[in-house]
């Protein structure tokens, strides 16, 4: 279960990236970072790190963004 969690996690992880890269919209590109930041704190409830997954989520993505 966890190999499966990870890799869907990488997947959205690598999936943002590559459209915070390629988008021509700006608006666009910071919803694929919103998708990056997520896929990153579910890396870090993956590695029982739950209170960067929560600062991951809090600052990162609620006040950059």
């Amino acid at each position: 279960m966890e190999m499966v969690v990870f890799l869907a996690a990488a997947t959205i992880v690598l999936t943002g990236a590559l459209g915070v890269i390629c988008a021509k919209n700006p608006v666009h590109s910071a919803l694929m970072m919103v998708m990056t930041l997520f896929g990153i704190a579910v890396l870090f409830v993956a590695q029982e790190a739950n209170f960067l997954a929560a600062v991951q989520v809090i600052v990162y993505t609620g006040a950059i963004l």
